[in-house]
């Protein structure tokens, strides 16, 4: 039971349904939840890159340490835009070069990949580029479950089990503008790195 709070609590504990609106994220906090997370590094235990692909759409990487306290720590954040690109587009393979360079340049050699689902081409490319990379890297399907997994990071924000590097722009941003739809479905916009993000918080929790 106390693993939800609040609306979750009610809907997935009670079922008692009540209506979402606003943010969704309420418990997010950005003075206490985006730090400078050099310091934290020698903490992390575990490192997972979390991937959502998009052709048109921004394709985003949320590189994560995990402690051993079961802290999830926000490192780094990659992201590209095509409309911030002049409207460049990018192939699979070039991602795929892309995320291990990604890796390699904040020292990580043993990760799990937790990607989109969805994203075939881009898997078949990734595990074409770490088959002859010189890393212990894994490929993992991610849990696309939406709400629960909204829950849980409502739920981890509450607890101050998440914290984000001050870099991390566009995942800030993010999570400060998710907000409900009309439908009491999470609004399909600004949500790359908040999907990439939950794809771990799915595995982890």
């Amino acid at each position: 039971v106390s693993m939800y709070t609040g609306l979750w609590k009610e809907r997935f504990i009670y079922g008692r349904w009540v209506a979402a609106s606003g943010s969704i994220y309420p418990f997010f906090n950005e003075d206490i939840h985006v730090v400078d997370t050099s310091p934290l590094r020698n903490q992390c235990e575990y490192y997972y890159l979390g991937i959502d692909f998009g052709t048109k759409n921004p394709t985003t990487g949320m590189l994560i340490g995990f402690t051993k306290d079961k802290r999830m720590i926000v490192l780094k954040e990659y992201f590209w835009s095509p409309e911030q690109q002049a409207g460049r587009e990018k192939t699979t393979n070039e991602f795929a070069d892309d995320m291990a360079n990604f890796l390699s340049n904040n020292s990580i050699l043993n990760c799990k990949i937790v990607i989109d689902p969805s994203a075939s081409t881009l898997i078949l490319s990734l595990k074409n580029r770490f088959r002859t990379a010189n890393t212990k890297t894994t490929i993992i399907k991610g849990d696309n479950e939406i709400l629960e997994g909204i829950a849980t990071i409502n739920n981890l924000f509450e607890k101050n089990q998440i914290l984000i590097d001050k870099s991390c722009k566009n995942h800030i941003r993010e999570i400060q503008s998710y907000s409900w739809a009309k439908n009491e479905k999470p609004k399909k916009e600004f949500d790359h790195t908040l999907d990439a993000f939950r794809y771990c918080s799915n595995l982890l929790f």
